[in-house]
């Protein structure tokens, strides 16, 4: 997670906190597993896992691409992600603790594909359009940039918005679809693409029934997938 000056340096403790990481998803499960059916990877790939955490998107692609990389500034997650890299015996990953930005500007141009799994909703929209420039110096002509994040317009953050429900730690941005396609290409990505997910989790599946019905499915779709290029 990008060390932010202001909303995420705050919450620094959160991120770093024991109860923060251990809540954190343990396997790739269903949440990554489905965003990959969108996405074509190739073994000549070089990809690079923004906010990587524990690094779970490691274990589901490091077999179909070339070198997996991941960043984040937390030093505890980043040895968790050390940690299931050498219990799987993994030779094509590498983890780095830095900032986005910085590590940006070490590396124009080295990724065919991007991603972003559930880490732009801790970010307020200055800090965002910051990050996510310097992220797109970063990918290769006609690369790619994969985000995955909660939708503002699914009923249940409907109602954490109105204060029904508690807004879940560090979320200070849940934006919709709109939202993303309209910062996304005011920073110049193209062929923006976004994809509307029903809820992952088991519980939440009961609603997901209601998610085709017309006008009102928008309401029911807990993710967006968001696909673009540079």
């Amino acid at each position: 997670m990008y060390k932010s000056p202001k909303d995420l340096r705050k919450n620094i403790k959160l991120y770093e906190s024991d109860a923060y990481i251990s809540s954190y998803h343990r396997s790739p499960g269903e949440r990554i597993s489905r965003v990959l059916k969108y996405i074509k990877l190739y073994p000549s790939d070089i990809v690079v896992d923004y906010a990587c955490g524990n690094g779970l998107l490691m274990d589901v692609i490091h077999n179909k691409v070339k070198k997996y990389i991941g960043v984040d500034f937390s030093k505890k997650f980043i040895q968790k992600a050390n940690e299931r890299r050498k219990k799987l015996k993994i030779g094509n990953a590498r983890f780095y603790c830095m900032d986005i930005i910085q590590f940006s500007k070490l590396n124009e141009r080295k990724f065919d594909k991007a991603f972003s799994m559930d880490f732009v909703e801790h970010l307020n929209d200055k800090d965002l359009k910051e990050i996510f420039a310097e992220i797109r110096r970063t990918i290769r002509s006609r690369g790619k940039l994969i985000i995955h994040t909660p939708n503002s317009d699914y009923f249940l953050e409907k109602f954490k918005k109105l204060g029904i429900l508690k807004q879940t730690s560090g979320h200070i941005g849940v934006r919709n679809g709109k939202e993303y396609a309209d910062i996304l290409k005011s920073l110049g990505y193209k062929s923006i693409n976004v994809h509307f997910l029903n809820h992952y989790l088991k519980f939440f599946k009961i609603f997901n029934v209601l998610s085709p019905l017309p006008f009102l499915g928008k309401y029911f779709k807990a993710r967006l997938l968001i696909i673009c290029s540079v």
